[in-house]
């Protein structure tokens, strides 16, 4: 019951303090430099991704 809570507080906060973050970058750093974080940061998240090992083959029906 408690670990819901303390989820849906999260997912609450986080729905207030995005916005806010993102207007003070928007703010102080234009959009091109907001735009830049904002693909960094995607690439950052991709890197582990592409570590990941590829899928075996499906065995071939006979």
């Amino acid at each position: 019951m408690q670990a819901g809570a303390i989820t849906m507080l999260t997912v609450r906060l986080g729905s207030v303090i995005s916005p806010m973050i993102g207007g003070l970058l928007l703010a102080t750093g234009g959009v091109a430099w907001n735009y830049g974080l904002a693909a960094a940061g995607t690439f950052i998240t991709l890197l582990p991704l592409l570590s990941l090992p590829a899928l075996p083959s499906p065995p071939q029906a006979a």
